[in-house]
């Protein structure tokens, strides 16, 4: 069930809304800066969602704010692989061969989800569930499956398997056990609509993000200390959360990112992250962590995914192909416990190291 909303008056009164001030800035863990902020929060989708506005202009904005985290709560219903009444799971149990109609919530993921798995040669699938299930990923309870195992639940994955119609927007599934996931995108897509309920209402300058993994910044940080008053987000080291890699600028821009810190487990002395490849079925352990910027949040959200998935040349490549994104990549270094930090693409335009 979702979580009880506060009453409107309650939360412009104050008693659900949070005031910070400081000096520092937005980050993964939260945000302060040297002037106040305005933040609104909704639990939603596993997750943390938050509205900042700076606070001269929150009075405005306000309503539009709690509007914006109403609709996420709307898309959730709509996404959830965990809500059996959702309309991806409906999707998902539609039958073999059946032209299961999509409406206009859910066909801009599945349209831009097959796109950008042929964009990355199938690095980046949204039919991945059955291999995270198999891992124990989906229950936190990771365990280490057979080669035989594993061989057959790639049957069951693939986009290949998946046919989309893209004139009467029907999705037919080609196998039984195909399940489609839109975990890798779905906080994404909701920042952008909720970005386009915000700017549609006159709303200029505010940041949104999902989990903290997921942002999206407009117009300008007010009185910032932060270069051309951009809204700045601190990336933390993957290996002390304490610490932070550098700041990235999100002029007009969304980030996201994917690592190893979220999920996974150690099996005779070495570790097996819950990002899989799904073209092996295998853990992916050639990074620590991916960051993508992108001119929007679903794109971000999925290619920190890719990335992650793709490795430093495969990620180089794309960006290549694509100059308005750019990627921040860790990777192990030389020596124990050492690390690399590879700035690509428009993300140089961003990134300000420590």
């Amino acid at each position: 069930m979702p979580s009880r909303r506060p009453d409107r008056r309650d939360f412009l009164r104050g008693p659900a809304n949070l005031v910070r001030s400081g000096t520092g800035d937005a980050s993964s863990k939260g945000a302060a800066a040297d002037t106040y902020l305005i933040q609104f929060t909704r639990n939603a989708m596993g997750c943390q969602f938050e509205v900042l506005l700076n606070a001269d202009q929150a009075k405005d904005d306000s309503e539009t704010a709690l509007e914006v985290l109403d609709h996420v709560e709307f898309l959730e219903h709509k996404l959830s692989l965990y809500q059996p009444h959702s309309e991806l799971c409906q999707l998902n149990r539609a039958a073999v061969g059946e032209e299961y109609p999509v409406d206009d919530d859910l066909w801009p993921l599945l349209a831009f989800a097959e796109q950008l798995h042929d964009e990355t040669a199938g690095a980046y699938d949204i039919t991945m569930s059955p291999l995270s299930r198999l891992w124990g990923f989906h229950h936190r309870n990771g365990r280490l499956p057979s080669p035989v195992e594993i061989a057959d639940t790639l049957t069951s994955v693939g986009m290949h398997l998946v046919q989309l119609d893209h004139q009467a927007h029907t999705v037919t599934r080609l196998h039984k056990k195909v399940e489609l996931s839109f975990a890798s995108l779905g906080k994404g897509y909701a920042l952008d609509r909720c970005d386009r309920l915000l700017a549609a209402s006159g709303a200029h300058d505010y940041l949104l993000h999902g989990g903290y993994s997921s942002m999206l910044g407009r117009g300008r940080r007010l009185a910032s200390a932060a270069p051309a008053g951009s809204w700045c987000v601190a990336l933390r080291d993957p290996d002390r959360a304490e610490h932070r890699l550098g700041r990235i600028r999100l002029d007009d821009s969304a980030l996201g990112t994917s690592g190893l810190a979220n999920q996974s487990f150690l099996h005779q002395g070495r570790r097996y992250g819950h990002l899989l490849d799904p073209r092996t079925g295998h853990p992916v352990d050639h990074l620590v962590s991916a960051t993508a910027v992108a001119p929007q949040a679903m794109w971000a959200d999925a290619l920190a995914t890719a990335f992650f998935v793709m490795g430093r040349q495969g990620t180089e490549d794309y960006c290549r192909n694509h100059p308005e994104v750019g990627a921040v990549l860790v990777a192990p270094g030389k020596g124990p416990g050492r690390r690399e930090t590879i700035v690509i693409g428009r993300a140089a335009e961003h990134w300000l190291p420590d």
